[in-house]
């Protein structure tokens, strides 16, 4: 039997004895029962212990507070045992024993923590301190000197361990895989475990403190009992959660699958700030009413905004708008179109648009990592409209990358952005322009976004009914009420010059529109105005996974631009002005304010059970006509009187929307706070792509034509979800395995479920706690990394470790063979001065500088007419010969050298000596990030590997492994991370139309 199965073994015995001792100690309070349960426990916590040590060992993560943290809390454990247990001292009073179990739980929790490499200050201290505060607050209220509140004091126990053993799952499982886990993968199995724990056990303790007693709060005696099992049973698993867990059988996607995922993360979330307000309001009576009172003057502002709004869209309705003017075929705009996976929607829309908007030029910019033929539709579009389409393959990772560098390719004035799946008329355009022409302070349009099919099916009326009351009567009345009008990532009208006046889109928001947004309010002059009139069709998502997908991402962007530019908002207040400010600070309180208004429950207990002093009946019923009608009011008005969707007439569907309106309020609660909670635990950023489904029309876009762009059959590493396949993706087909060469050093390797290698790592590192930094590094580069197009060299223009924009010229080997002598402030500088470089290395009869620096051997340098450096050799040489050779190369291939544009990392598509084709990742820095882990017939199959180390390295888990790596490779195999073979040829990696 191998030690895994003995292990599997105990810990399924351990917990069988730890849930049976609950049981029989909870409802007979058996000495039988405190055996058992003190066996199970000691083995899980000894297991627990291990682990934490074992990660140590292996340099996979550091303790909180360095490996002696994990002695202090195993110590700290006992002693708070013993004198919990009154071993060594007689007659303690019991507060004195429970504030004593507390802390050496607390000294539990903090030795088996660990610290992670790369994760933000919110994610290391938000939580842990909330919990431990609870824990703290706890054990002041339980001692005699206190307020001694015995009650609220079990209730903050309650959410502080709560919050302390998932925050301590997140931190030991992202040391090793990816927090917290992803759908399907076994730690979500037991995620899913520890959150029902936790939660339960939570609301369970509630029970117990509001029925146990001499004087109960709520007499229920027959209540107690039970509820303290099913706490301990909570205690128990959450105890288990902490340790290598084993591997449990596959389990359905009602159990792990998104829409559970997310489900679990707001119910635990929900009861534990619940549970601990309730502490709280238990030990402090009179902050009872204060509190009741700021909830509701909090619940009627939100409120009131939805009647104001409602006030708003009737007299916009009833008002008197011009006719837009007729439209113009010369027209200064180019249409922008981003794509990515989204080709069996494209071809649609293009067609509509094409025609809709005659004479207009295009811009379609497929995401090179598209694996459904998205940028075959995009070039055979071009190849039937050769004058007005154009195609610019994005290649950055991102859609903020791409549209970065889309935007140096548009030439006129103005520039109309969509999505793939979105279509307008000509009215848009005319109303558009008329807007920024009239308004030289715009510069930005905004239109607004309906659902194409809104009767589709159930899920398009429950999403079209969000949308139009967001589109048509929220949007509109913060936009001329308050001017804070945003930009929402498509369909709107842009100044050429607007994004590089902030320097461009940002790739590292999920929500890139309402980053750039906020920078131009903050930033600049410029002003975002909103047009209900002007409306583009979109197309809504054709499952429930996908659309909490599409919210969670809009959710977590808007929590990080809160989170980065709040501040600034409120600091900014004087050129914002007191209106617009007031504006963009509700829309950014109202993203992240879901935590605040689901307390709702813990005050309507106590009040219910008569907690407080009551509110008079004519204030509660006054109230509740106010609240209760107003979502409902808003959300009618939004879908009965839109001019831009016609309402299906019958009771039953109206009776259906009243329905859906209300459905909103807990559906949008549940995905903020599910975004928070993986915002808190350091999920990475992933896009998906929100698979949409229209109806086909015209020649080009039939149904049987948009089949013929897919590819063939599914493709490795599928990014997008498509009619009829799982709601889930398999998020572990790829490890990341850990392990130590032959000289000592550590390493990785991304290897794929069917046992092929993907990529090595690039270096070795002095300890595998380098690896895990290097990793988490890595997961968030291969997104954004770009492709780079040496043809057969090119000069790549980044920005260093200082944040100065430099360029360097790179060879066919992916040598660098020059580099700028100096920094530049703007990336328009290192353009620039890498043409200048250009220009200069092709001048024969320009003589460079060759100059011997001391010990550091020859550099050559080549100066302007001024005398002004321009050029220099990346490195020293040992010999004059070296360094003119050097000099030789830079002149060969700098006159056919192409700027590229890197940003921190890009990928190198080569072919080595022996005709294999591979790839490498390069740093901004040159270093080498990652190798093919193999050699590939073709360039489309490295292209493949490539994405799908795109698709698994940000959520693929770290396995460690033990002992040293066997097998010695040579030079010239893949892996190594030694220097490019100097033979070896870059390609560009265009993707052929048949890729799959």
């Amino acid at each position: 039997m191998s030690s895994f199965r003995i292990y599997d073994a105990i810990w399924f015995l351990s917990m069988l004895a730890a849930v049976a001792g609950v049981v029989i100690a909870g409802l007979w309070d058996s000495s039988v029962g405190w055996t058992l349960l003190a066996g199970g426990v000691t083995v899980l916590t000894i297991a627990a212990f291990a682990d934490a040590w074992r990660l140590t060992r292996i340099r996979a993560a550091r303790p909180v507070g360095g490996a002696a943290t994990i002695l202090f809390g195993a110590v700290a454990l006992v002693v708070a045992l013993a004198l919990a247990g009154e071993v060594p001292v007689e007659g303690l009073p019991t507060t004195v024993r429970v504030v004593a179990l507390a802390a050496g739980a607390q000294a539990f929790l903090l030795a088996i923590d660990v610290r992670i490499s790369g994760a933000s200050r919110s994610e290391r201290v938000a939580v842990p301190f909330s919990g431990h505060q609870a824990v703290l607050l706890g054990s002041a209220l339980v001692l005699d000197p206190g307020p001694f509140v015995p009650r609220a004091a079990l209730l903050a126990y309650a959410s502080g361990f709560g919050a302390l053993a998932v925050h301590v799952f997140w931190m030991r499982h992202r040391a090793l895989s990816v927090a917290p886990p992803r759908p399907h993968s076994a730690a979500r199995y037991w995620e899913a475990a520890l959150l029902v724990a936790v939660g339960t056990g939570a609301l369970a303790t509630l029970v117990v403190a509001l029925t146990a007693g001499p004087d109960p709060i709520v007499t229920a005696p027959s209540a107690v009992r039970p509820a303290l099992v099913v706490a301990g049973l909570g205690a128990v698993g959450a105890l288990g959660a902490q340790t290598p867990a084993p591997r449990t059988p596959d389990l359905p996607a009602a159990i792990v699958g998104v829409t559970a995922t997310a489900v679990q993360h707001a119910f635990t979330t929900v009861a534990l700030v619940n549970v601990l307000l309730l502490a709280v309001l238990l030990a402090y009576v009179d902050a009872f009413l204060p509190l009741l009172g700021g909830y509701l003057v909090l619940l009627t502002a939100g409120v009131g905004f939805e009647y104001l709004m409602l006030l708003h869209a009737r007299r916009w309705l009833r008002g008197d708008r011009p006719e837009p003017r007729p439209h113009d075929p010369d027209a200064p705009v180019t249409v922008v179109v981003s794509a990515a996976n989204e080709g069996s929607v494209l071809p649609e829309s293009l067609s509509h648009n094409l025609k809709a908007l005659p004479g207009i030029r295009f811009l379609i910019v497929p995401a090179a990592k598209s694996a459904d033929g998205t940028v075959a539709v995009a070039r055979e579009f071009r190849d039937r409209y050769p004058d007005r389409v154009a195609v610019m393959e994005g290649t950055a990772g991102s859609k903020a990358g791409d549209l970065n560098a889309a935007w140096e390719h548009i030439e006129t004035p103005f520039a109309l952005l969509l999505d793939a799946d979105e279509t307008v008329g000509p009215e848009f355009l005319a109303r558009g322009l008329a807007r920024l022409e009239a308004s030289p302070r715009v510069g930005v349009v905004q239109g607004r976004k309906a659902a194409k099919y809104p009767e589709a099916d159930r899920l398009s009326r429950f999403v079209s009914a969000e949308r139009q009351h967001s589109t048509w009567v929220e949007h509109p009345f913060m936009s001329e009420v308050f001017g804070a009008a945003h930009f929402a990532g498509s369909a709107a009208i842009f100044r050429r010059e607007v994004p590089p006046s902030v320097g461009g889109w940002s790739p590292a928001r999920l929500t890139e529109d309402i980053d750039l947004t906020v920078r131009l309010l903050i930033e600049t002059d410029w002003e975002v105005a909103y047009d209900a009139e002007m409306v583009a069709y979109e197309l809504t998502p054709t499952t429930v996974p996908a659309l909490i997908r599409q919210r969670v991402r809009w959710a977590r962007g808007w929590a990080q631009v809160t989170a980065k530019h709040g501040l600034r908002v409120v600091r900014s207040w004087r050129s914002l002005g007191l209106k617009r400010t007031v504006g963009v600070c509700w829309l950014l309180f109202a993203s992240v304010s879901a935590p605040l208004y689901t307390v709702f429950p813990a005050l309507f207990l106590l009040s219910l059970v008569g907690f407080g002093s009551p509110l008079p009946g004519v204030i509660a019923v006054g109230l509740a006509l106010l609240l209760l009608p107003a979502r409902g009011a808003s959300v009618a008005y939004a879908t009965l009187r839109d001019p831009a969707i016609e309402f299906p007439r019958g009771v039953g569907r109206r009776a259906q929307m009243l329905g859906h309106a209300y459905l909103w309020i807990p559906v949008g609660w549940a995905i903020q706070i599910h975004a928070l909670y993986l915002q808190l635990a350091g999920a990475p950023g992933v896009w998906h792509v929100t698979p949409k489904r229209g109806r086909s029309t015209g020649a080009v876009g039939s149904r049987r034509e948009s089949e013929a762009y897919r590819s063939p059959r599914p493709p490795a590493g599928e990014t997008t979800l498509r009619e009829g396949d799982p709601d889930e993706v398999p998020w572990t087909r790829a490890r990341f395995e850990v392990y130590t060469d032959r000289a000592g050093e550590a390493r990785f390797r991304l290897r794929h479920e069917n046992g092929d290698v993907l990529a090595d790592g690039g270096e070795g590192y002095a300890s595998r706690r380098g690896v895990r930094r290097a990793i988490t590094a890595l997961r968030e580069l291969v997104g954004p990394a770009a492709y780079l197009r040496c043809d057969p060299a090119g000069f790549e223009v980044y920005r260093d470790e200082g944040g100065a924009w430099r360029w360097r010229l790179v060879g066919p080997n992916g040598r660098a063979l020059a580099e700028s002598p100096t920094g530049y402030a703007a990336r328009s500088g290192a353009v620039n001065g890498a043409k200048g470089a250009r220009d200069g290395l092709a001048d024969d009869e320009r003589d460079p500088d060759l100059t011997w620096e001391g010990g550091g051997g020859y550099r050559w340098r080549l100066r302007a007419g001024n005398g002004r450096p321009i050029a220099r050799s990346v490195r020293s040489f040992d010999s004059e010969r070296g360094a003119r050779e050097s000099l030789a190369r830079a002149r060969e291939y700098a006159p056919v050298a192409d700027l590229l544009d890197i940003g921190r990392a890009a990928f190198e598509l080569y072919a080595d000596r022996a005709g294999k084709h591979r790839f490498r990742l390069r740093h901004r820095n040159g270093d080498i990030l990652l190798d093919s882990g193999q050699g590939y017939a073709t360039r489309r199959g490295a292209r493949d590997s490539v994405e799908r180390i795109r698709r698994y390295a940000p959520l693929a888990p770290i396995e460690p492994l033990d002992g040293r790596e066997s097998e010695p490779r040579d030079e010239d195999e893949p892996g190594t991370g030694g220097e490019a073979d100097p033979d070896a040829r870059v390609e560009e990696p265009v993707a052929d139309p048949d890729a799959t």
